[in-house]
């Protein structure tokens, strides 16, 4: 019975070990896509300027992105508290308009009217307090998130290789690199492309200077070799 047990339970903590084992595959390969995602470059090689200009686009994208987020954030929930503040007001004017036409009647009637009666109810969206003015805004982290990324992101308009990149490069293979764009660029921009009509006058030249040089030229003399007599 000892032996029946200790198999039945080696067997489920294999069974756990599987399932373990399983969802630390998916996870894997969960973050291997989304890391292909940020991949610059698939197969080949590819320039380290060229490669930094990606990793700088793509870092100022995501600041831009959480920017838009962060500021969201801040616009649905100023919205949601004006929203519920309007309520109030709403339901404090509905307070106030029967509470007067409750003294109205009962002063018609003569009968006595309770102390309470007497307060007026104060419209909290016509005359906030304080604390119901600050509950308008966002809790201040939100904005110092805001500021924050708004900093980074000024500061990722500069070209500092650091700030996009922990790993040393050499500005000198920077420059040969840029040099070397430079002149592919400029070894496409020097080559001429003639259009249609262009191409048609050319060829008319062309073929008229072949004729006129064809009447000068006298028909080649006849060559005999010494075997030949």
């Amino acid at each position: 019975m000892r032996t029946t047990t200790d198999a039945f339970l080696m067997r489920g903590s294999l069974h756990e070990m599987e399932v373990r084992n399983v969802r630390q595959g998916q996870i894997d390969t969960h973050k291997a896509k989304l890391n292909a995602r940020l991949s610059l470059r698939k197969g080949g090689s590819i320039l380290g300027i060229n490669a930094l200009a990606k990793v700088k686009d793509l870092k100022r994208k995501a600041t831009e992105d959480a920017i838009k987020k962060a500021r969201t954030k801040i616009v649905q929930y100023e919205n949601k508290a004006k929203r519920e503040l309007h309520e109030r007001g709403v339901q404090a004017r509905k307070e106030e308009k029967a509470r007067i036409q409750f003294i109205s009647s009962h002063q018609f009637l003569g009968t006595q009217i309770p102390d309470d009666k007497w307060l007026p109810i104060r419209d909290p969206e016509k005359d906030p307090l304080l604390a119901e003015t600050e509950a308008l805004r966002a809790n201040q982290s939100f904005y110092d998130k805001v500021a924050r990324l708004e900093h980074e992101s000024q500061q990722l308009q500069l070209d500092d290789p650091t700030l996009f990149t922990s790993v040393q490069i050499d500005p000198e293979i920077l420059r040969i690199e840029h040099e070397f764009k430079i002149q592919q660029m400029g070894g496409l921009s020097q080559i001429q492309v003639l259009d249609e009509e262009d191409q048609g006058d050319d060829d008319r030249e062309e073929a008229d200077c072949n004729t006129s040089d064809s009447d000068d030229i006298s028909p080649p003399r006849s060559v005999a070799s010494i075997d030949s007599i």
